[in-house]
C-alpha cells in the first residue's frame, strides 16, 4: 500500500467562524534518500506563526529545517532501512565494547 497522509487544514471565514480549508489525501510526497518518504503537512516562515495568507503552506519547498519557521512533516521509513540502521548501531556497540 502506498504511503498516504490525510491533511485536514482549518482556517476562518470572513465572519471569524472556523472552517475546513483543505481536506485531502496528500499527493506531494517526496523522497530525500532511498527508503524514506516524506510529506510536509504544513510549514510556517516565522514564529509566532502568521497564517493569514491563502496559500497552501504544505506545498512550500523546504529543506530539513526552515530558519525561524516550523515544518510539520510525516515520514515513512522502509523496513530495510531501519534494519540496516539497527545493525549499524549494534556493530558500533560491539566495536566500543572491544575498545573500552
Amino acid at each position: 500500500m502506498a504511503f498516504q497522509v490525510r491533511r485536514v487544514i482549518t482556517g476562518h471565514d470572513a465572519s471569524g467562524k472556523a472552517i475546513v480549508e483543505i481536506d485531502e489525501v496528500a499527493t506531494h510526497a517526496f523522497s530525500g534518500r532511498p527508503g524514506a518518504t516524506g510529506i510536509n503537512v504544513w510549514t510556517t516562515e516565522g514564529f509566532p506563526a502568521g497564517n493569514d495568507g491563502a496559500e497552501d503552506a504544505g506545498l512550500r519547498k523546504v529543506g530539513t529545517t526552515l530558519p525561524n519557521g516550523t515544518i510539520f512533516r510525516v515520514l515513512e521509513f522502509a523496513l530495510a532501512v531501519i534494519l540496516i540502521a539497527a545493525k549499524s548501531v549494534e556493530a558500533g556497540g560491539k566495536i566500543l565494547n572491544a575498545v573500552g
